[in-house]
């Protein structure tokens, strides 16, 4: 039983201090009115009443709207014409296959050099760390 909580204790943390934390924090935060350096007041539900009146909410919430149906549409055309100019016989496409693929392929080499390094023999982080 002690392994197991071994096990799970970091991950606990982790997901405490990065997840559950912050929403209840902004759980708390929304029901309060916070004032940096003065104590908070508890406000109960008056900031989101606040919201139904404020005019720059709802203007959030129609740019998010517009944002949120017409993006995905704009993206997949845009990955179609990419898509067509990367595999078309077209003059230029071997020109658009090397722009789009060589950082990713150059990532790839990039990953392996800086593992070499690490793991090199006579001067290598790990190795040196080995025969300590």
């Amino acid at each position: 039983m002690g392994a197991i909580a071994g096990f799970l204790l970091p991950a606990l943390t982790i997901y405490v201090a990065f997840t559950a934390y912050p929403v209840v924090r902004t759980l708390f935060n929304s029901l309060h009115q916070v004032r940096p350096g003065r104590a908070d007041v508890y406000v109960g539900l008056g900031n989101y009443a606040g919201l139904w009146t404020d005019e720059f909410f709802w203007q959030a919430v129609h740019n998010t709207l517009v944002w949120a149906c017409t993006a995905p549409f704009l993206e997949q055309a845009l990955a179609m014409l990419l898509a067509l100019a990367l595999y078309a016989r077209i003059p230029g496409a071997r020109f658009f296959r090397i722009v789009w693929f060589a950082p990713v392929l150059m990532s790839f080499v990039v990953v392996g050099i800086i593992w070499m390094w690490i793991f090199n023999y006579d001067w290598g982080v790990v190795n040196t760390l080995l025969r300590a």
